[in-house]
């Protein structure tokens, strides 16, 4: 996006397709996109449209919007004793991170390599014992995957305890989207985007949760954080939805926007513990 000022035919470098009946911008070139997925390039860029008569529209492209571009995960978790676990889940991606979906598992032989090296952060040594694609070629549709997949450390021992993140580690917001402590120049983000996620855990026979967080709620204008937290006897239910808000962050803002990502780290990386049913009290918080 350039300024209006000086007036530069150099805004007009690629052509796209418009289609007037359903206020659709259409991107040819872009491989793997269904018609729902305009390309982050052409998002917020002017453009001129060129209509049949000869006449002509000077505008913008409009940006993405966040409930277009979802993640949603539901995962089963199968935690032992000895801390390792096994977990089953499914995946449904639309929107913009589509696209990038189909093009890393295009290839069936390398399928599980990548979604290895893709959770190998947040959960150290796993492995993927199963993964299902579904049709890539259905650019129309969103990406579904299915998995199960072997996590050796999913939790730590804490004398009889067992302590566990339920998202795993290692993944940081701040890392992804705001390392530098300030900027002197706009921050631009790829897109807003949705993801959310469930857990239902199984505790080990005879465990049950113990003192369970409260429910999180954050919002700003930058984004928000929900994480709901739930325990039934010998299982335990923590949903979350992150919700990122923006594409382009002031200098002068970035230090809010720092900040809120911090506290949504901080929050998706707090610890649960699971304990002998014995010992949890009666009085454990069910939200």
């Amino acid at each position: 996006k350039l300024k209006p000022y000086p007036a530069s035919l150099a805004v007009f470098d690629h052509a796209i397709l418009y289609v007037p009946k359903y206020d659709l911008f259409l991107d040819g070139t872009a491989e793997l996109h269904g018609t729902g997925e305009l390309p982050v390039q052409d998002r917020g860029a002017t453009v001129l449209v060129v209509q049949p008569d000869g006449g002509s529209v000077l505008g913008e492209v409009p940006e993405a919007k966040a409930a277009d571009n979802l993640i949603a995960s539901e995962y089963e978790v199968a935690l032992s004793r000895a801390g390792d676990a096994t977990i089953s889940g499914k995946t449904v991606v639309q929107g913009l991170p589509a696209p990038s979906y189909r093009r890393t598992y295009q290839s069936p032989a390398t399928r599980k390599q990548h979604y290895e090296q893709g959770w190998a952060r947040t959960f150290p040594g796993l492995s993927v014992k199963e993964l299902n694609v579904g049709d890539l070629t259905a650019i129309e549709r969103p990406v579904e995957l299915t998995y199960t997949m072997q996590v050796p450390r999913y939790s730590q021992r804490e004398e009889d305890a067992l302590s566990f993140q339920p998202f795993g580690q290692g993944h940081s917001y701040v890392e992804s989207y705001a390392a530098l402590s300030a900027r002197q120049h706009d921050l631009v983000l790829s897109y807003p985007w949705i993801n959310r996620s469930s857990f239902r855990i199984a505790l080990p026979e005879g465990f049950a949760a113990r003192d369970l967080p409260a429910p999180v709620e954050l919002k700003s204008p930058f984004g928000a954080l929900t994480i709901r937290y739930a325990a039934d006897g010998a299982s335990l239910k923590v949903e979350s939805e992150v919700l990122l808000a923006v594409s382009r962050v002031s200098a002068a803002e970035y230090p809010a926007f720092r900040a809120f990502l911090g506290l949504v780290d901080q929050a998706l990386s707090r610890r649960l513990k699971a304990v002998p049913a014995i010992e949890a009290p009666k009085s454990a918080q069910v939200e």
